[in-house]
């Protein structure tokens, strides 16, 4: 009798371990799927806002966001989670987007996410480079 009860109580605790561990697993799974899904959501953000700039006229010199902040505040209305708020745009991370002028490629403009890590022109980062169709400056 004495040696069912202690056959009981190792497989219960052999049990609650492996249990543990694969909570753990899931745990970490799911970590590591949150973050595939937040720049999937990011990524998108970008290419939407990217798909607008050329619709704009973007004044060369002064900041980008506020010229496209109004058509902004009407994209991403109703949203699972707010990309725009408060005049500005945010990643999934919930991190400001970068939105200005190319300092790498002439006239073009730069959309750049801080990625996970939340620090600006690292290796994580989210990129996309757009050449708005009118700047604004006449001939």
């Amino acid at each position: 009798m004495n040696f069912k009860r202690h056959l009981l109580i190792f497989v219960l605790g052999v049990g609650g371990i492996i249990f543990s561990w694969v909570i753990v697993w899931v745990i970490q799974g799911s970590s590591a799927m949150n973050g595939v899904m937040k720049t999937a959501r990011t990524n998108a953000v970008l290419r939407r806002v990217a798909e607008e700039i050329p619709k704009q006229t973007i004044q060369p010199g002064r900041p980008i966001l506020p010229q496209i902040s109004p058509r902004c505040a009407t994209l991403f209305t109703g949203d699972d989670y707010p990309a725009f708020q408060n005049g500005r745009l945010y990643d999934a991370w919930n991190h400001p987007l970068r939105v200005e002028w190319s300092t790498l490629e002439k006239g073009k403009i730069e959309l750049r996410s801080a990625g996970s890590d939340g620090e600006m022109d690292t290796e994580d980062d989210l990129v996309l480079t757009v050449l708005p169709a009118s700047t604004g400056v006449r001939k």
